[in-house]
């Protein structure tokens, strides 16, 4: 697991939220505004795999959508994500929320059993 650079690192403290996860914009590059709305009890946890824009719009668009935590899913087999630095492009300045990558085999993990579990109409807690 690799904590980015940039945003509010909640050091000393739990998040618990209820996990989402949109197929139609997997990689998080388009917004997601209005998407995930947080009640009292749980905050949106949004998973997204990693490619196609960088971290930082990533993590904006998840934001934005009402998300509370990204975790960016790896997107190359066996790769440490403990060696990756997921860093400020120059323009991470305003974010607020924090954010992690994980690898491939424990993202694709995650969004297998969220896919089951949402067919089922559980909702995902993590």
């Amino acid at each position: 697991m690799s904590i980015a650079n940039f945003g509010m690192i909640p050091y000393g403290h739990t998040i618990l939220g209820e996990m989402k996860f949109e197929e139609k914009n997997a990689e998080g590059c388009s917004s997601f505004e209005g998407s995930f709305k947080a009640d009292k009890q749980q905050s949106p946890i949004v998973v997204v795999r990693r490619g196609e824009c960088s971290f930082i719009q990533k993590v904006r668009n998840v934001e934005h959508g009402g998300g509370k935590l990204a975790i960016v899913v790896d997107e190359v087999d066996n790769e440490n994500p403990d060696m990756i630095i997921m860093v400020d492009d120059g323009t991470g300045n305003g974010i607020q929320i924090p954010s992690i990558l994980i690898s491939k085999t424990d993202g694709e993990k995650l969004i297998k059993e969220y896919q089951k579990l949402t067919k089922e109409n559980t909702e995902v807690k993590l």
